[in-house]
């Protein structure tokens, strides 16, 4: 499998594990067809559900509400809401760490940038110029980071429940052996 093919499949795997973190958290209605027999049309679910639903739609992976503290990026605590985490226990090794806090998806996403530079991070961030020109505008920030085999892609916005304002962020990590 050519490196671009294995990339794909990898990125495949952490977009799948970050919406299902997203369900998780509750963040998203997992909707119905997602388990009729306990919904019985009902849009919205237990965590707990979610979490068991979770489990059986990425064999190999774990899922947990806890960041583990040795995950490369360290989480940002303050006004800290929820947080969850899925990880890869087959295969390549990948891993989605998501969290929301009630602070402002600029003052996070400068503290990650911050945190990422002192630990040598070769990053990739969009100029503000690019950045306007996205639909999610000002509420959006992202970073592409390297360092040795690892890999993170960061994703700072505001959050879209009314019922619960700050960010969320998502880091999706994964190794890549052949680096």
């Amino acid at each position: 499998m050519t490196e671009s093919k294995k990339l794909v499949k990898i990125m495949r795997r952490l977009l799948h594990c970050s919406v299902l973190t997203a369900i998780t958290m509750g963040l998203v209605s997992s909707g119905a067809s997602a388990d009729p027999q306990t919904n019985k049309g009902n849009r919205n679910i237990s965590r707990a559900r979610a979490l068991e639903i979770a489990r059986t739609q990425i064999p190999g992976s774990q899922h947990s509400t806890t960041i583990p503290s040795n995950f490369p990026v360290p989480v940002y605590k303050n006004n800290l809401v929820k947080t969850n985490f899925i990880h890869s226990t087959q295969g390549s090794p990948s891993a989605s760490a998501n969290l929301i806090t009630k602070d402002d998806p600029a003052k996070v996403f400068k503290w990650y940038e911050s945190v990422c530079r002192r630990d040598k991070w070769v990053m990739k961030v969009p100029t503000e110029n690019l950045r306007s020109t996205m639909s999610a505008g000002q509420q959006f920030y992202m970073l592409d980071g390297t360092k040795g085999p690892s890999r993170i892609m960061l994703y700072c916005y505001k959050n879209p429940d009314p019922k619960m304002p700050g960010t969320m962020v998502n880091i999706s990590w994964f190794f890549n052996k052949g680096r």
